[in-house]
């Protein structure tokens, strides 16, 4: 008969059609994919029977009902969230967590609503003022907002998984980097070398584009740094034995140095890079730096943020 009708998580974990409440009106209620930000609504459904999911895995949940279980569910999903990547501006805060979904606001365009969902997980960020690109392991990369599309590697045989998205989109020069060193240029952008045929002691973690966007470093967990095009090499952490594996790395503007960060908040400076605080001995149970970068324009220094979405400054 066409009515709407929301949804609530029973105890058994079941989606089920939400209860009338006993005025006899129905909840107000906005039906979402935990999946893929698009909205659905389930007719002619029969209470005594659970709701399938919708295909490719996705969770069809509501919000915004009464207070009950399902709405700490819901909220459960909407605050734990894995953050593996973030930008950051003089005013804005954007986050990226491991299911794909974007968490804040960035330029002309703003993110909260449940967002696409990596096939494999999603493991970089890249921000303009008119939206962002979300990579994942696959080597898909997604546009949110009024981003334009970008050419990626999505769909091949990869060896190892995608691991860093760098570049710029907005001039059409973006590197995918693979876990074993493997580059894939796209767009504009021309292809310096990788490490795909040399026997790494560790893999591969994160990647750094020049200024010019005329070169790349790639950085290994151990801190090895390796250099392609206008890259200059200003050291690395691979002959020292660290407490913890390195996450993030940072160029600095003139791209004659570099900052480079471990997952314990401990950070290491090289070339023109200056030393101006570190998080080590400071994070949480189960807190770990995931990502890095320099303070917005007008200030000195760089910023650490963690699993949980928690941003670090330090500044000189």
């Amino acid at each position: 008969d066409g009515t709407v009708r929301p949804l609530e998580l029973s105890a058994d974990g079941q989606f089920l059609l939400a209860e009338v409440q006993p005025d006899g009106l129905e909840p107000a209620v906005t039906l979402i994919d935990l999946g893929t930000g698009d909205s659905f609504a389930i007719a002619q459904a029969n209470l005594a029977q659970g709701v399938a999911l919708a295909n490719f895995g996705r969770s069809v949940l509501w919000g915004d009902q009464a207070p009950t279980n399902s709405r700490l569910f819901v909220d459960r999903f909407e605050h734990q969230c894995d953050v593996v990547g973030a930008e950051r501006s003089a005013t804005d805060e954007l986050i990226v967590c491991s299911n794909g979904r974007t968490l804040g606001h960035f330029g002309d365009t703003a993110a909260g609503s449940a967002s696409w969902q990596a096939p494999r997980g999603a493991v970089d960020l890249l921000a303009t003022d008119t939206g962002w690109y979300v990579a994942d392991t696959d080597g898909y990369v997604m546009a949110h907002g009024n981003a334009g599309e970008v050419s990626a590697i999505g769909g091949a045989q990869l060896a190892q998984p995608i691991v860093a998205f760098i570049g710029d989109p907005t001039e059409s020069q973006t590197w995918q980097v693979a876990a074993d060193g493997g580059v894939f240029a796209f767009g504009l952008t021309q292809y310096y070398g990788s490490t795909g045929d040399i026997a790494l002691n560790q893999p591969i973690v994160t990647a750094m584009a020049t200024p010019d966007l005329d070169g790349y470093w790639l950085v290994a967990s151990d801190g090895g740094v390796f250099s392609f095009g206008s890259a200059q090499f200003h050291g690395s952490t691979g002959a020292i034995r660290l407490d913890s594996p390195i996450t993030a790395a940072v160029p600095t503007d003139t791209g004659d140095g570099y900052w480079l960060i471990a997952e314990d908040g401990g950070v290491f400076t090289f070339g023109d890079a200056t030393f101006v605080g570190s998080a080590a001995g400071t994070l949480g149970t189960g807190e770990r730096v995931v990502d890095a970068g320099q303070l917005p324009p007008g200030q000195s220094g760089y910023w650490l943020v963690t699993n949980t979405g928690r941003f670090i400054d330090f500044s000189a």
